[in-house]
């Protein structure tokens, strides 16, 4: 009866702890504009397929239920932060698995909520948080087969992999993680002699043959951009020489560092000593953890690589940190570094999404990683311009798709486009928008019109008043009615 009792006072903890996040996540979302790829994802929701240019289909479809339920800021948002409320409970399984007390995996659990890289997962609408629970159930699953040796597991693994699968192509990373558990911890090489792998590989065929059908079919469109991306083709891989890829590395890691937060990373370093060398099932998670960060650096050498690709496993990393401190203070000290450890990641976690609400850092904008999640009032001064317009072509696809959801109600608008994601639009009068220092390599010079008139200049602003971004307006008259391959 009493296990009963503290399963049920687990149970809700848990759950107070995932709701009162939510409910925080759910006031933010609503108080911030849409970040310019979750607009781009919002614009597939509206013409759902199995096969988009950048990224597998989930996150199409999850927003496509959600802007149903709320046609919001909120409602785009919605699935993901309930992924975040999943992930919760979760890591406190991961937790648990590794031999935490209840008390010490509710933190482990609670930290690896709050630190700023699955925070934002829980609350950004983008691939990244479909694929992160789906790699945090995938490694739940090997850190469970690595502790009790159950081959059951690999079935769980293979439908994480299936799941995540259908929402970025990272989650193609998991087999390796499990490859490198089934070389750290041999107990786990006997399950290869079963059905259960090969029903594993068999769930995962069975979940995402849709999504990788359809995407060969059409000649794999998502797969060798992001392949591209990989190598450095698409603009953003920079100088190869050492010092460049040691520049980048050195990047990678003080990304990782700030986002974990120096306290956690200490202390996930720790973790590979003591606590580590009796415990296989922490050794898992380690595994997990670090998969990405070594991917990631591995890709630093043909390409800037970004932050969020080796985050994946940050949830793991606050397991090992908190089984760190578990395994080498005892007492006062104990409570001292999981009070340390939980403080600095929470007062991370809220002062990025305080200034994503209400601007207080003392950064420029152009340097703000927030800062484009402001300005949309000001795409409203376009509407004088209109006119007869035919169509409206943008020179990025992140601002096509926050000025499409901006103007999501207005009826017999003209068709909006962007440079770099051609299509049809009819002929005519185009009105071409042009935003000033933005990272793509296009321009409206790139546009295929006749001579250009400027019209108008158009401010953005960020909730302090400060000009996020500038807007350069023209006229002209189309010579092509389909724009060209970017």
């Amino acid at each position: 009866m009493a296990g009963a009792d503290d399963r049920r006072r687990t149970a809700l903890i848990l759950g107070a702890l995932a709701l009162g996040l939510s409910v925080v996540r759910i006031w933010i979302a609503a108080n911030v504009g849409l970040a310019p790829d979750e607009a781009y994802y919002w614009t597939w929701s509206r013409d759902l397929s199995l096969v988009y240019r950048d990224h597998p289909p989930l996150v199409a479809f999850a927003i496509a239920i959600g802007s149903r339920l709320m046609d919001s800021e909120v409602g785009v948002r919605l699935p993901s932060i309930l992924c975040g409320a999943a992930a919760l409970p979760a890591t406190y399984l991961v937790a648990t698995a590794v031999g935490l007390t209840t008390r010490a995996a509710i933190l482990a659990a609670a930290v690896g909520a709050i630190l700023p890289a699955p925070a934002a997962g829980a609350l950004i609408a983008t691939p990244d948080s479909f694929v992160g629970l789906a790699w945090l159930l995938g490694g739940l699953a090997l850190v469970r087969l690595a502790g009790s040796g159950d081959p059951r597991h690999w079935i769980a693994l293979g439908a994480a992999v299936g799941v995540g699968l259908l929402a970025k192509h990272s989650a193609a990373l998991m087999p390796a993680a499990a490859g490198a558990v089934l070389l750290v911890v041999p107990g786990t090489r006997a399950a290869l002699r079963t059905r259960f792998p090969w029903l594993g590989f068999g769930v995962c065929a069975l979940l995402a043959s849709p999504y990788l059908v359809a995407e060969i079919a059409a000649g794999a469109p998502s797969i060798s951009l992001q392949f591209d991306h990989l190598r450095g083709a698409l603009g953003s891989g920079g100088p190869s020489g050492a010092s460049a890829i040691a520049g980048r590395l050195v990047e990678l890691a003080g990304g990782q560092i700030g986002l974990l937060t120096p306290i956690a990373a200490l202390l996930f370093a720790l973790s590979f000593g003591r606590p580590a060398r009796s415990n296989v099932a922490l050794r898992a998670v380690q595994v997990v953890a670090l998969t990405p960060i070594i991917a990631t650096a591995l890709a630093a050498l043909a390409t800037h690589p970004e932050q969020n690709w080796a985050s994946l496993g940050h949830p793991f990393a606050a397991v090992a940190a908190v089984a760190a401190v578990q395994a080498r203070f005892s007492g006062r000290r104990r409570a001292t570094w999981h009070a340390v450890a939980a403080g600095t990641a929470l007062a991370a976690s809220a002062g990025v999404h305080l200034h994503a609400v209400s601007p207080f850092l003392p950064l420029p904008p152009e340097r703000d990683p927030v800062s484009r999640l402001h300005g949309y009032g000001g795409l409203r001064a376009i509407d004088p311009f209109l006119g007869d317009a035919a169509a409206i072509v943008c020179d990025n696809y992140g601002l096509a798709s926050e000025l499409s959801w901006e103007r999501r109600h207005k009826r017999n608008d003209p068709p909006i486009a962007s440079l770099d994601r051609p299509r049809d639009l009819p002929g005519g009068r185009w009105i071409l928008v042009d935003e000033s220092g933005d990272v793509g390599r296009l321009t409206i010079e790139d546009a295929p019109c006749a001579p250009k008139t400027r019209i108008a200049s158009i401010p953005l602003c960020r909730a302090d008043g400060a000009i996020v971004r500038t807007l350069d307006v023209y006229a002209c008259e189309s010579i092509s009615v389909t724009l060209p391959p970017a």
